[in-house]
């Protein structure tokens, strides 16, 4: 297997893309909590993942930008950091289950790889959060 830094200096590598608007088009409210729809649309969220991979992706984000106390504390769900980014990161592992070569990934650079023959392994990046308290709600739930 090859590390993903490796592989983006041989090729391109495709990534998802849009995934909160894809949202707003398949009927999530615009004020809503983007991240909260792991918990409460699990189905819709599988659909993107698997319509992005069957779309060419080689990398589905996790639906956890948003996903530390800070932002969700504004929609009354900073108690349920943990369980957002699991089921974010659970999501996405299972949507592209068996496929070759998809990975799923996190805000905090991590990588998971969907089966044993992805071609990715982790790499190490620093996290895009508002906080270091963020950050770390977020690295204890995955």
């Amino acid at each position: 297997m090859a590390n993903l830094l490796d592989l983006l200096n041989e090729r391109i590598v495709l990534g998802d893309g849009a995934t909160g608007t894809y949202f707003y088009e398949l009927g999530v409210p615009l004020n809503h909590c983007l991240e909260e729809v792991n918990l409460s649309r699990p189905e819709l969220l599988t659909r993107v993942y698997r319509e992005y991979a069957d779309a060419g992706a080689q990398v589905i984000e996790t639906n956890s930008f948003g996903a530390n106390r800070i932002r969700l504390a504004r929609f009354g769900l900073d108690h349920q950091v943990g369980e957002i980014n699991w089921r974010a990161a659970q999501v996405a592992r299972d949507a592209v289950k068996g496929r070759r070569d998809v990975s799923s990934a996190d805000r905090s650079g991590r990588f998971r790889c969907a089966t044993p023959t992805a071609n990715f392994r982790p790499m190490t990046a620093r996290p895009f959060s508002a906080s270091r308290s963020a950050r770390c709600s977020m690295a204890a739930a995955t």
